[in-house]
């Protein structure tokens, strides 16, 4: 893949508080530069040796994104630059700490076999990257018998299961091209665990944008973007499927319940998933929802976001990223734009924090429209480090 044309610079924040008392406290404590990398838009992950870890996009000393690494005073360092196509992958997804202290991520584009013939940006990849940076790329996804390679074009994060195998999704291949869920070991061997689209108008769902989570039960739960039993297949839907590949279809979404979920559930505290969809709900203008789900599928809706100038745009609106549990039990996320400022209408949008209480009441604990030089749209979940503080990016903005 090509070095990208936009580079931006893009601000780690700090978030301090651990509750909704009104002490919250919200520093940047680094702003990337392209050749850092630029626009981080997967969680970051604590290391065990209590630094946090992420990914860029794009930037980097290619311009194909990079991983990274950065103390919790705000010292970043450069592990790995991705070259793309055809040497290794291009931009990666979030990371997650293995069994064996390395973590292990996939590139959506790039590897050793071509996709796209128009452009070559490559089929995708799953790599290891040690503490130190040593990358080493496990697995290439490619075209050719995609049924039976995984699928193509990787997404979000991988899981590691109860086997020690990592478990995730694709966005395309597969025996209908609407995206799988595979399996890769250690060592790097693919399997295809389900073909989305599978059954009859879609109903199982199609194009997961997101990773899967490991349930209690030792099974992964997800969603997929679109397909579903409503809405022409257009809202999407929460699946549950083993690791041989037996799949349940736990909720199809409607609209009023949120449609397009773009990011992964998390499991809470009381054993239930949380997520939240980029689009939909009960409120004017409704533009995003936060829900609840249990294994066996009992969906609540638990907020809806709204981009109208009425209660509760003060909250923002398109969540497109995840949830985080804190260790008061509340939610924290990020709406990629909105807010209560003026300046967050213009086209940069600037975006928020927010928490929900067991209760299901939103607050909003930090605008970006205060302060432009503290980044603008928030594209992954804050993680809660050991010290109890809250760190995230945005994807955009900065000093």
């Amino acid at each position: 893949m090509t070095a990208h044309s936009r580079y931006f610079q893009v601000a780690i924040l700090l978030v301090l508080a651990l509750t909704n008392a009104p002490a919250q406290t919200f520093t940047t404590i680094a702003n990337f530069l392209a050749a850092d990398g630029s626009n981080p838009a997967a969680p970051l992950v604590q290391g065990t040796d209590g630094n946090l870890y992420g990914t860029t996009l794009y930037g980097g000393a290619h311009g194909n994104g990079t991983v990274f690494k950065i103390t919790l005073q705000g010292q970043i360092s450069t592990l790995y630059s991705f070259q793309g196509y055809p040497v290794d992958g291009a931009s990666p997804g979030g990371l997650v700490l293995g069994s064996d202290g390395n973590f292990y991520g996939l590139t959506t584009y790039g590897g050793s076999a071509r996709c796209n013939d128009g452009y070559g940006y490559g089929c995708g990849t799953i790599f290891s990257i040690t503490p130190q940076g040593d990358l080493r790329t496990l697995a290439n996804f490619h075209l050719a018998s995609s049924a039976d390679s995984g699928g193509i074009n990787p997404t979000g994060q991988l899981v590691q299961g109860r086997d020690g195998n990592f478990y995730g999704t694709t966005y395309a291949g597969g025996t209908i091209e609407a995206g799988t869920v595979f399996r890769v070991t250690p060592a790097g061997l693919i399997m295809t665990v389900h073909n989305f689209c599978s059954q009859p108008k879609c109903l199982d769902g199609l194009d997961p944008a997101a990773g899967l989570v490991l349930g209690n039960d030792g099974d992964f739960y997800g969603t997929t973007a679109h397909g579903g039993t409503n809405a022409g297949g257009y809202d999407g839907t929460i699946f549950k499927v083993t690791p041989l590949g037996e799949f349940t279809t736990l909720h199809d979404f409607d609209g009023y319940d949120g449609f397009f979920p773009l990011s992964p559930l998390i499991k809470g505290n009381d054993g239930n998933f949380y997520g939240t969809t980029a689009e939909g709900g009960l409120n004017l203008f409704s533009d995003g929802t936060v829900f609840r789900v249990t294994p066996d599928g009992r969906f609540d809706l638990l907020v809806s976001f709204s981009s109208s100038y009425l209660p509760p745009y003060v909250y923002g609106f398109h969540p497109y990223a995840g949830l985080v549990q804190g260790t008061d039990e509340f939610l924290y996320g990020v709406n990629f734009e909105g807010g209560g400022f003026s300046g967050c209408y213009d086209p940069a949008r600037c975006g928020t924090v927010f928490s929900v209480t067991p209760g299901r009441r939103p607050t909003l604990l930090y605008d970006f429209g205060v302060d432009a030089g503290a980044g603008a749209n928030p594209d992954a979940p804050p993680l809660q480090a050991t010290n109890g503080n809250f760190y995230g990016t945005t994807e955009y903005g900065g000093a």
